[in-house]
């Protein structure tokens, strides 16, 4: 009898890592099909494959963090779907915050309000701004070498009214920074990284 019990453990404890191994393989081809994309990307299947994603690992900040990325970066480009999406990326910044308020889900928190604020920013700004630098300064707190939230409070001074303190003159010394760091950073297969194209564009609106 315990036999067979030790039997059947081994045989459970070998399906659970063998699951475990084909999701994280998953999250790996899924976060590089992400890196590879752009603006002009159909991002159908690829929220289809994080929000699997996070229904087999719903204790993992990963795939909800991607899903708010994803759905921030279209609620951008896509001035048609800019609400509807701008408010999927509160909800999975929010889902990826409650598991795991670290660095980059304070920043992915962030943007998920600029993109909110910037569907209409004239009328939303004063409503946002403190969520957004707070959460902003949070992730710095917590780790002062990652460069995406530098990247994002560069971008809020790039287009901030002059007559409200922004401009070039105020974004240059973020943007210094953010090519800094994100030229030190260490690459994984699943943390975020990108920053790059962000830092080009207002690296072409600051020249520095």
């Amino acid at each position: 009898m315990r036999f067979f019990a030790m039997m059947l453990l081994i045989v459970l404890n070998s399906a659970l890592y063998a699951q475990k191994a084909g999701n994280n393989n998953a999250l790996i081809n899924a976060v590089a099909t992400f890196n590879a994309s752009n603006n002009n990307t159909d991002y159908t299947h690829l929220i289809q494959e994080f929000e699997k994603l996070d229904v087999a690992n719903n204790k993992d900040w990963i795939p909800s963090y991607y899903l708010a990325l994803i759905h921030a970066r279209i609620s951008i480009n896509n001035t048609n779907d800019a609400e509807m999406h701008a408010d999927k990326a509160l909800f999975w910044s929010k889902k990826s915050i409650n598991i795991n308020a670290n660095d980059e889900t304070y920043c992915i928190y962030a943007m998920a309000h600029i993109v909110k604020m910037a569907v209409n920013p004239f009328m939303r700004y004063v409503k946002y701004q403190a969520v957004i630098y707070d959460n902003l300064n949070k992730s710095q707190k917590l780790n002062p070498n990652n460069p995406r939230p530098i990247i994002l409070e560069a971008k809020l001074q790039m287009n901030l009214p002059r007559l409200f303190g922004g401009g070039c003159k105020q974004a240059k010394p973020l943007i210094i920074k953010a090519q800094q760091l994100i030229d030190n950073q260490l690459l994984q297969n699943i943390l975020p990284s990108w920053g790059k194209h962000s830092l080009s564009e207002l690296k072409e609106g600051c020249p520095i």
